[in-house]
């Protein structure tokens, strides 16, 4: 395993190595090998797999993979498996790019590739009429069954991933499983399910000229595959450390070494008399440094921190988020250096490596303190330099800024973040400096046309990716916010605040304050009429619906005319908790509700739940004891949470201060996230409702976070006691989630 890790590692710096261990010795990886070092993440809970079933491995790293590192595209690796050459991800990624709707790639035989079927194939075959029913529930889906692919170097896209684990848990699925005696699950079942998700299945264009099946390689065949352009994997490879074919390619690739970075200590500076600030020294010493930014944007950079530096009075400090290795970094160092300005610089990164979009992939280069610390320090600016080794908005602020650059993750929840956190602290007349300001990341542009919406900023000039603004005014004050020194920010404020929300008479009679119910969506047009409608009966007046859609099919048709329901269309996919944040950022209202677009709410929840929350000062409520109905099935469930754990109330019954959220916004997940967001303060005050009769949770096929009902904390419930809850509402959802089936 460490020989297959350094491989994948000097080939694919960039990528994430996920190891899973699906074997009976638990010790396999706990071998004290640094793993971390090379990019290497161990799946924390594995379980034993057997030969021919294979399945779970890879839905288990499914899951762990979309929960804590969003990718582009996962490859299956064997552990008897080996790289042959550097540029898969690029190679990946321009093939990718022709193909952007594409599932699975691999070497397929599909249901009418001629000759023979693979083994497994004509085994699965036998089983057509067990799978039939299943089947045709999809258009032309028996025409798909059956797929067979390869299961070494097979490449899985996340959005199929993610479409993959959200149908394992359809029970007609199960319930055939349970009944199937099909070998090489893995190989038989992933495309077949893929391609009836509607993912086009397509040959990898990866040469499989030695990925085969127990096979023994020829010297002449080892050599081809090392010259040949598209051959990146070389399967099967024995498992012994000294065998000669392993040995042969450890060789070719100088035993995986790769040689340290280093920078040549720079001349001291200049003694203190008249100074020149000269761009191509800084240029030449720029180029040596790590790190994604061109001759023109930095000669942008320069001129952007010298103006600053020179203009605004009180040396305001000079902020880059985002620094890697520090080629930035030293380019605002040595221009502040040459001008003799007091202004501190302030270099923000969790120093982790990670670079990229999480709704795009991201790239992970291993920690980076070292490498930016020895840029600093070879450049003598090391004392100059104030480093934060955290995400922006964890860093707490209280200073004013002249020139703030913000270059961390480039999705628009992460730049939103950055950017809103730091902003209120740049001067009037100051600048902020926006890089990868480009198409291939369309987060980054959606936030600068925002903020130049706002009427706040001007443009200034734009070189390459790196655009520049400068502040013309600060963002307008709530009348209830009185004026004083700009307050400790620690979280993303709204970039203008709204108006006050006038108190509104509820319909049970004293004052009520405007509630904003979010409600994130993606492909639910079967579920919309019923979450619009429930909002609509609500008896709670003074509300609002906000709606953020990133699906491919867009519901802005289902979506009424009314003021108080407002649509957002996104151009992009997003985590769930980012389109969490977007919405709260939306919303207009200081309280705000999650409205799930698969949930039954009672006319009565915004009545019940606004007031339970105001009256106990709380932060956050919601039930901890929560009905569960399957309309596919008819059954119900009460999930009861464990008294004496961790505080956790259902993420879709929450009701929360829009304040709250400020200082703990959504992470950018697809599960889990509202959890996380309860935790993220251990202080926060919480209110579990004792009356849990306002909201049903709905189980289908497409739950993001799928329900395992086998598990001790679901208790059976009675189906016409949920009936009774939901009334005239409980057919109309068994109606809309089963396609009118009895």
């Amino acid at each position: 395993m460490i020989d297959l890790v350094r491989n994948l590692h000097h080939l694919d710096p960039t990528s994430l190595i996920l190891l899973y261990n699906g074997g009976r010795d638990a010790s396999l990886l706990r071998t004290g090998f640094p793993f971390e070092r090379y990019n290497a993440v161990v799946h924390p809970h594995p379980r034993p797999m057997k030969w021919g079933w294979l399945h779970d491995f890879a839905l288990d790293c499914f899951r762990f993979a979309l929960e804590n590192h969003p990718f582009d595209t996962m490859t299956i690796v064997d552990s008897d498996q080996l790289g042959t050459r550097a540029g898969y991800s690029e190679f990946l990624g321009r093939f990718l790019s022709g193909n952007p709707k594409v599932g699975l790639l691999g070497n397929v035989t599909t249901p009418r590739t001629p000759g023979p079927r693979a083994g497994p194939a004509e085994h699965a075959w036998k089983e057509v009429d067990l799978w039939r029913p299943f089947l045709r529930r999809f258009p032309e889906g028996e025409s798909q069954f059956v797929h067979w692919v390869f299961w070494p170097s097979t490449v899985f896209t996340s959005d199929a991933a993610r479409e993959l684990v959200r149908l394992w848990e359809d029970p007609q699925l199960q319930d055939t499983l349970r009944r199937s005696r099909i070998w090489a699950t893995e190989e038989v079942l992933f495309p077949t399910l893929t391609a009836l998700l509607g993912f086009p299945v397509l040959q990898n264009p990866c040469r499989y000229d030695c990925v085969r099946y127990r096979v023994h390689y020829t010297s002449a065949q080892v050599d081809a595959a090392l010259a040949h352009p598209e051959v990146f994997w070389m399967h099967p490879v024995p498992r012994q450390f000294g065998d000669p074919l392993r040995t042969r390619l450890r060789s070719h690739h100088g035993d995986y070494a790769r040689p340290e970075e280093s920078l040549v200590p720079t001349e001291p500076p200049a003694a203190e008399g008249e100074r020149l600030l000269l761009t191509w020294p800084i240029l030449a010493e720029m180029r040596k440094v790590h790190g994604w930014l061109s001759d023109e944007e930095a000669d942008l950079l320069i001129a952007t921190t010298a103006r600053a530096l020179s203009q605004l009075p009180d040396a305001p400090a000079v902020v880059e988020v985002g620094s890697f290795c520090g080629k930035a970094t030293l380019v605002l160092g040595r221009v502040v250096q040459a001008l003799g300005s007091p202004a501190r610089i302030h270099a923000i990164d969790p120093l982790d490596g990670v670079v990229g979009a999480r709704d795009q992939g991201l790239e992970h280069h291993g920690p980076t303190r070292e490498r930016l610390e020895r840029t600093l320090r070879g450049a003598g600016l090391l004392e100059h330099v104030r480093l934060h080794p955290q995400r922006a908005p964890e860093v707490s602020w209280e200073s004013p800024i002249g020139l703030l650059l913000i270059d961390g993750l480039h999705d628009y929840a992460s730049v939103s973040q950055d950017f809103h956190h730091l902003e209120p602290w740049v001067v009037t007349g100051g600048y902020v400096a926006f890089h990868d300001y480009a198409d291939y990341f369309p987060g980054v542009k959606l936030l600068v046309q925002e903020v130049l919406r706002s009427g706040r900023f001007r443009r200034v000039h734009c070189a390459g990716s790196l655009l520049v603004l400068r502040k013309l005014a600060e963002a307008p004050r709530r009348q209830s916010e009185p004026a004083q020194a700009p307050r400790q920010v620690v979280a993303a404020p709204e970039p203008v605040a709204a108006a006050p929300v006038e108190p509104i008479t509820a319909s049970g009679g004293g004052a009520g304050p405007l509630v904003s119910c979010i409600m994130p969506t993606a492909n639910r047009r079967p579920f919309i009429p019923l979450a619009l409608r429930n909002f609509l009966q609500q008896d709670y007046p003074a509300r609002e619906l906000v709606i953020v859609d990133d699906g491919s099919d867009p519901i802005a048709d289902l979506v009424p005319e009314d003021p108080r329901i407002r649509y957002v269309r996104v151009p992009q996919r997003m985590s769930l908790g980012a389109k969490r944040n977007l919405a709260c950022r939306e919303a207009r209202g200081d309280i705000i509700v999650h409205w799930d677009d698969d949930d039954w709410s009672a006319a009565h929840r915004l009545r019940y739940q606004v007031p339970a929350l105001l009256q106990a000062r709380a932060a956050v409520c919601g039930v901890s004891r929560v009905f569960f109905h399957q309309p596919a099935t008819g059954r119900s469930w009460q999930y009861v949470y464990p008294p004496g754990a961790r505080p956790w109330m259902a993420g879709s019954s929450l009701c929360f201060t829009k304040d709250f959220w400020r200082g703990h916004p959504f992470p950018d997940i697809n599960i889990g996230e509202d959890a996380r967001f309860l935790w993220s303060d251990p202080n926060r005050p919480l209110v579990d409702l004792a009356d849990n009769s306002f909201f049903v949770a709905m189980i289908h096929a497409v739950n993001t976070d799928p329900k395992r009902v086998e598990q001790r904390f679901w208790h059976p419930h009675p189906t016409e006691a949920i009936r009774t809850l939901m009334g005239e509402s409980f057919e109309e959802y068994r109606r809309s989630f089963t396609g009118g089936r009895k």
